[in-house]
């Protein structure tokens, strides 16, 4: 491994990347990130999910600000906010989301902190029980597949949905954000905050993290991950279930040698 990681900022998406397809955070891949960290580097998550979840992953300490939301708030391990991209809803969204209440099975509202949980039957129930609501993002999950690239092609052709990006961050789990707002242009965000980072590397599978590809300055795909991404990234890590992020690590110089950064 690298003996001096100093300026590097390392930002893992967790599900399908850092933990394995059991739920856990291996035991290989926690101590490569203490390594990489006793070593200087600066580690941390980008995840679609809350800063909450990490209190379920106590081996894991990152010590940047968290990328959480798919982007849309950055954060502390304590949960102090840094930055929050949001946006409310509305009625035209809730009718939107009515019409393709057969192809999803939720529809969940998330804030910083908190997830609301509706039927897409609710109708106007859903925009009672949240009108007002800084919501960081909505998730639907979809009943299969093919029917969630039918409800981002419904949903991205409603006006209702004009400042909204709609993409999928597993095949039947479609995501909605504030236009703009995701992990790569946060992962650069959190570098700023931590000051001193000369070097960001980015990892993921899935469609939310292409824009780590972007705006890294490394991006790196998991085995696992989408054709799409292992075509834009710099390189492709085993998958999670064999510590591909410990195996990125480990391999961290040639990496960089190889990029000549």
């Amino acid at each position: 491994m690298r003996e001096d990681c100093r300026g590097i900022l390392i930002c893992s998406d967790m599900d399908g990347t850092l933990i394995g397809s059991d739920g856990a955070l291996s035991a290989v891949n926690a101590a490569a990130i203490r390594r990489f960290q006793q070593a200087g580097g600066r580690f941390t998550v980008a995840t679609g999910r809350t800063w909450t979840h990490l209190q379920n992953f106590p081996e894991l300490t990152c010590n940047a600000p968290l990328v959480c939301l798919n982007g849309a708030d950055l954060c502390s391990a304590e949960g102090v906010h840094y930055r929050s991209e949001t946006f409310c809803v509305n009625g035209g969204m809730t009718a939107g989301f009515g019409r393709v209440g057969e192809s999803i099975q939720q529809v969940i509202f998330c804030t910083a902190d908190e997830r609301y949980y509706f039927s897409p039957a609710d109708g106007e129930g859903m925009l009672d029980g949240v009108a007002g609501y800084p919501l960081c993002k909505i998730v639907l999950p979809a009943v299969t597949g093919g029917a969630s690239e039918e409800v981002i092609r419904s949903l991205q052709a409603d006006p209702a949905f004009g400042e909204l990006d709609i993409f999928r961050s597993a095949d039947q789990l479609i995501e909605i954000v504030r236009k703009g707002v995701c992990k790569g242009k946060s992962a650069r965000r959190a570098a700023e905050l931590v000051g001193e980072i000369r070097l960001v590397i980015g990892v993921g599978d899935h469609e939310n993290d292409l824009s780590m590809m972007e705006y890294c300055d490394l991006g790196f795909a998991m085995g696992n991950g989408l054709d799409q991404l292992k075509g834009l990234a710099d390189g492709v890590l085993p998958t999670n279930d064999q510590n591909g992020i410990a195996y990125l690590i480990e391999h961290l110089d040639d990496w960089i040698k190889e990029a000549s950064l």
